[in-house]
This record gives C-alpha cells, structure tokens and sequence, in this order.
C-alpha cells in the first residue's frame, strides 16, 4: 500500500542553514559559527579519546573515524562531534520558525519506524551520547536533497582503460558549507569498510567508496512521472551507505538499490573497476541505466520515458555530453576535474566534487569551498584510510 505526504516546501536542513549568515551580530550565531569554523581548521580536539573512535585531520580536512556495530559507532560520533553537533542545532533553531520546525518533525516521525534498525540504533546512540533530540536527528537525515552531477568513464574512452567516476554536489547555499563537511570512515563489525563525504550530522552520505573500491553518488530527479514521497521509503544516503556495505559490484549494487523503494526521486551512479551502472527511481518503481562506448553520464534527469514526465536534458548534461565527445579517449583524473569544473552547479552552488578511480582504491576530494570543483583537491588512499 502506498503511503506518501506531501513534501514541506523548502525542506533542505542544511541548505537553509546558509541564512544563518545574516544573522552574524548575534552573539550566540556567532559563537557557534565560530566552533564549526574551529573544526574545519584543525582547530578542534575532543576532550578525550574513545576506546575505538577517532578523529584525524588530513589536509585540514576533518576525517571521523567509526567501529563496531551501530550502537558502538552511534556512540562513538556523537562522543566526537558533541560540540558541532550542538552548535548544529543550535543554529537550526534559529533559522525555522516552531511551524516550520514541527512540518520537519512531523515528516520525520512518520518515517522514522520504517527506518531499518540499525539506522534507528545508530541515529539514538548519537542522540544520546551528544544530548541532540532523537527527533532532529531523524528529520536531518530523512530530509536532505541535492542537485548534482556525475561521469563516469573506463575502457577506451580512457587512455589506460581504467574507471574514472566524477561527482558533483550542489546546494542552494551562502557558503555554510564550509563549516559541515567531512569524511567519515565506517570500520562496521558486519560488511564491508566504507568512506563518506557527507555532512555533519548524517549517517550515510551522498560520496562513498567501500573497501572493495565499489564508488556511488546520487542525484535528485526533476522529471520523475511520481513527485510524491513515499514515507515508507528509505531516504537515498541511507540507502547507498547500506548497499556499500553490503555489495562489491556494480551490477551487486544497482540490484539492492532496485530492490527497495526510496523516499523521493533519484538517480544513482555507481562504478566498480569495470563499468558504471545507473539505476532511476520514483518512490515506488526503478530501472537501470547502462553506459556506451566506455561512458555514462547524468545530471537531475531521468532517461527512462515511462518513469519521466517529460525528459529535458539541461545545460550541464548538454556541457557533459560536449566534453564527452571532444576528449573521448583522453580522459584522465585531471580531465574528469575540468570536467566536473564545467558542470557545476551555477544557482545552486557546487559544494562538494569528489573523483574516485575503485581500481586504484584512491580519491580526489575537494570540499569545504566554492566552487570545490575549482579545487584543490586532496588525494585519498583508500586503503590507508580503511587501515584500523
């Protein structure tokens, strides 16, 4: 039985965090700005360690690393990021008015108990620990959407055959973005190892690589023929971490994804070493997507009629398919940059760019800035970060 509400107008938590801005000659928003700016600098330490947890910098980004089961791991991020989460919140309270704070809450309790239990585990381990309200903590992260991009190229579209998946992450935002984002490093006591670029908050992530090199990203729909939101449905970050944690291939993956129904319309792309597949939902129905000639692409548009109101192919995907055409063959990390450069989000702004390459288990990573496709970039082991 289908089951949808209408979806809050405006309902982007962390987008909308970005009015905090004006609000600067408070002192309490300022305080609080200042303690996530501490924690984008290298300026941050807990008071003390966990008995697993941890939290490292690298190239003054913030890096969490989480282990054990959900209960552990819940536990161990909220003890990490009490402070941030609290100034978080803080701000959220600031920024919504109580109506428009209680539409989220209302949302988030009408799906809260179709959430897989080890979600709801994690997300009250975190509630408890950092002494955020379960409820919040909920309607952050069964709200969030994006407008994004990616690319995916390998075999002869490539000078050395080997996959190259680009990502971009856009948000309506003021530049907040700067103060939320970081990797976190999920070490579960069950599946496979993965790597998030998230924000602070969430536990899943909308960028992610397993342990075996496996690599996703996903994009809001604009077309799809059903709107509605499924509140049975699983939230499209929550959905990816768990089939990164669960499948090593990409035709593994693409099936999870199309065997579960999500809260509102989406796109995934995700690649292993030798293919990129995509998989486009409505709430309640899916289909795959394969790529041609060694590429595959997408911006907030589903390709497949029957799931589509209309198709529209906008400006970035014409951008996308151009450059396609013209560096066919020659497509390199430092091409998919320039690339991702080209494609970015211009009225919502390119918050997030990250490249991942699953053969050689590395990524190229640039957050916390705008544009981040502009760069730098900061590159990734893998396999050094899912070291225990």
């Amino acid at each position: 039985m289908r089951k949808s509400v209408f979806y809050p107008g405006g309902f982007f938590f962390i987008p909308l965090l970005f009015v905090v801005l004006i609000l600067f000659t408070q002192c309490t928003v300022v305080t609080h700005v200042t303690r996530l700016s501490r924690f984008q600098n290298s300026r941050y330490t807990p008071a003390e360690e966990t008995v697993q947890g941890r939290l490292e910098y690298i190239a003054s980004y913030p890096v969490v690393h989480i282990y054990g089961t959900p209960e552990e791991m819940g536990r161990q991020y909220g003890f990490l990021l009490k402070p941030q989460l609290q100034s978080l919140f803080t701000l959220v309270e600031s920024v919504f008015s109580e109506e428009e704070l209680e539409e989220y809450l209302q949302l988030a309790a009408a799906t809260e108990p179709f959430l897989p239990e080890e979600i709801r585990t994690e997300i009250r381990a975190i509630a408890h620990v950092s002494g955020i309200s379960y409820n919040h903590l909920v309607a952050l992260n069964v709200a969030t959407k994006v407008a994004c991009s990616t690319l995916a190229t390998w075999g002869e579209s490539t000078p050395e055959g080997h996959l190259i998946m680009g990502r971009n992450a856009d948000y309506r935002s003021k530049g907040m973005n700067k103060y939320l984002g970081l990797l976190v490093v999920r070490h579960p006591e069950n599946g496979f190892k993965s790597i998030h670029i998230t924000y602070l908050g969430l536990v899943g992530g909308f960028s992610g690589m397993n342990s075996t090199g496996l690599s996703y990203g996903n994009m809001i729909s604009y077309n799809s023929k059903d709107d509605s939101v499924n509140i049975q449905g699983l939230p499209v970050q929550l959905a990816m971490r768990l089939a990164g944690e669960t499948t090593s291939t990409a035709d593994e993956y693409a099936a999870f994804m199309l065997e579960r129904n999500l809260m509102v319309p989406n796109i995934v792309m995700v690649a292993d070493a030798e293919k990129a597949v995509i998989t486009e939902h409505t709430p309640f129905e899916g289909e795959r997507r394969e790529g041609e000639k060694g590429t595959l692409g997408s911006t907030n548009f589903f390709h497949t009629k029957h799931l589509s109101v209309e198709y529209k192919p906008d400006k970035r995907y014409s951008i996308l398919q151009n450059e396609v055409n013209t560096h066919y063959g020659n497509f390199t990390v430092d091409r998919m940059k320039s690339v991702m450069y080209e494609i970015r989000g211009r009225k919502r702004r390119n918050l997030q760019c990250v490249i991942m390459e699953p053969s050689r288990m590395r990524l190229h990573i640039s957050i916390n800035k705008i544009p981040a496709s502009k760069g730098p970039f900061k590159e990734f082991d893998a396999m050094e970060l899912f070291r225990d």
